[in-house]
């Protein structure tokens, strides 16, 4: 933002040269010294305020030359070109389309027009795409002439990516909860049919009803559990849980596929301090992911005592995680570059969200073959 201030004191010398010339009086030039560091001084205290806002600021002069952008600016922007036309940015509307130079906000505010909340995509050559919110009106001059156009814009990426979040969580939430009730309308269905007059096809079938209820029970619990934690509402309550009859619930209700094995290894006695509904459905979210990915092997369910706590292990024998994914395995609704076709439900990403909600840690660790997930659970039950 020197520039300015720069551009200001010049005028000034200028000014005194002039008055020496014409004058020599050396009041008139002590005046204007003083009158200059007046100005200085307002002009550093604007500076620094300029610089402490949480929003971007930038002037830019009619011939597209950038005369002034704050610290703000600079974090959102990475960099900004004198002239603007310079800047090696391309802009694109939400939809995607390309924004033509003309419709940018600060060049619109050059032709005198304000804008008002314009939100564009910037796609820069050297860094990570960003989603900016910008305001622009024109400054003009007592003639009326636009002499200048400010800028006022935030980075909004990542509220938009919280938004996209959560569209795609109510979505994926919503598939899991038509699975239940398409098995129950199914099992209704045959029972209509001419099931319920059999006494094994009835109570086989009324089973089934039984199974789904409860099924879609817990993934509501787990769903309203995990929303709470997230809003900060209500911390999801924690309790001392028996982890093998845990495990062998998540074994009875998990679908599988022909060449593909579900297998528990748990001691009697386990426990974890958590909670039981999310860590359920975080663990049939990871057997789901695992059996998905396995071709033909075991799903092995493993639970074992820690120093520290004790651990819950989901270990298969697939292709195993790519390295390009690893780092981004848990990010939420994060699909990678080669996304499977099964790749439905709520997903890794909320698994962990869960865990996380539930007092736990879900990691991806090493493994020899296959994908290896572990649950990691160190609390205790409160004292008394």
């Amino acid at each position: 933002m020197s520039s300015q201030s720069n551009g200001v004191g010049a005028r000034f010398d200028e000014l005194r040269a002039r008055l020496e010339h014409v004058s020599g009086d050396d009041v008139l030039a002590e005046l204007l010294t003083r009158l200059q560091q007046a100005v200085a001084r307002e002009a550093d205290a604007m500076n620094a305020i300029l610089e402490q806002l949480p929003v971007g600021v930038t002037l830019i002069e009619p011939s597209l030359r950038v005369t002034l952008f704050n610290r703000r600016a600079r974090e959102i922007t990475g960099r900004l070109a004198t002239p603007l036309v310079d800047w090696p940015v391309e802009l694109f509307h939400p939809d995607g389309t390309p924004m033509a130079f003309e419709d940018r906000p600060s060049v619109r505010a050059l032709r005198g027009e304000s804008t008002r909340d314009v939100v564009y995509e910037a796609r820069d050559p050297d860094r990570p795409w960003f989603f900016v919110d910008a305001s622009s009106t024109p400054v003009r001059n007592a003639a009326g002439e636009v002499i200048l156009a400010v800028s006022v814009f935030e980075d909004v990426t990542e509220r938009r990516r919280r938004e996209q979040a959560d569209r795609e969580f109510v979505a994926n939430a919503a598939h899991q909860i038509r699975s239940p009730i398409a098995g129950i309308a199914s099992a209704c269905g045959a029972l209509r049919a001419g099931a319920k007059d059999e006494p094994e096809a009835r109570d086989r079938f009324l089973e089934h009803i039984e199974r789904e209820v409860a099924r879609m029970q817990q993934l509501a619990n787990g769903l309203l559990a995990l929303a709470r934690s997230e809003r900060g509402d209500t911390p999801a309550p924690l309790a001392r849980i028996p982890l093998r009859p845990l495990l062998q619930r998540v074994i009875d209700r998990s679908a599988t596929k022909e060449g593909v094995d579900l297998e528990l290894s748990c001691p009697e006695g386990l426990t974890a301090f958590t909670n039981e509904a999310l860590i359920s459905e975080a663990v049939a979210n990871v057997v789901t992911n695992a059996v998905q990915h396995t071709t033909n092997g075991t799903v092995t369910l493993r639970g074992e005592r820690r120093p520290d706590g004790a651990t819950i292990e989901v270990c298969d024998e697939g292709p195993g995680v790519a390295s390009i994914d690893r780092e981004r395995i848990f990010e939420r609704f994060y699909r990678g570059p080669r996304p499977t076709a099964t790749g439905v439900g709520l997903g890794l990403a909320i698994a962990a969200a869960a865990t996380d909600a539930a007092g736990g840690v879900l990691e991806l660790v090493d493994s020899p073959v296959g994908a290896r997930f572990r649950f990691s659970f160190t609390r205790t039950a409160p004292a008394g």
